[in-house]
């Protein structure tokens, strides 16, 4: 099993494990990612909807634990995280602050920088640049940012 595909296989037996809720859409999806990871981020959203910021917390730490924006030879599931897990969860919603506020850093970095680069180049650009490279022009807007 590769590297890649240790920590997909990990981070959706965790995910199967402790929301025994989505273990069967993940199961029917098998092999397909970008569709588990867009189940993960509606549970997401459904967490955020009802408050329950414990489980929603529990859940981006388990998504950040195999998040590895920079590592190339995690590309298969950073590219679904970007496209399939922050794309699809929205904080401009009821509790979206206080779900915000329990993310960890490095997730909440890539997403407003995703996001950012969404609004400001479109979808398109995105998808012709490696994770290496979202990642180096993330750097350089952050230490802008901090100048």
């Amino acid at each position: 099993m590769t590297l890649v595909d240790r920590h997909i296989n990990d981070l959706l037996q965790g995910a199967k494990r402790i929301f025994p809720e989505i273990r069967q859409e993940i199961n029917e999806h098998q092999g397909s990612i970008h569709t588990q990871l867009s189940c993960l981020a509606r549970l997401a959203q459904t967490l955020i909807a009802s408050k329950n910021l414990t489980d929603f917390q529990i859940l981006v730490e388990l998504v950040d634990q195999h998040f590895e924006p920079a590592n190339e030879r995690l590309e298969k599931l950073n590219n679904a995280v970007y496209v399939s897990f922050f794309e699809c969860l929205y904080f401009d919603v009821e509790n979206g602050d206080l779900a915000w506020n329990v993310m960890p850093s490095k997730l909440r970095i890539e997403y407003a920088s995703f996001i950012a680069a969404l609004e400001a180049d479109g979808p398109k650009k995105l998808d012709h640049m490696t994770n290496k490279q979202k990642f180096s022009q993330r750097q350089k807007r952050a230490s802008r940012h901090q100048n």
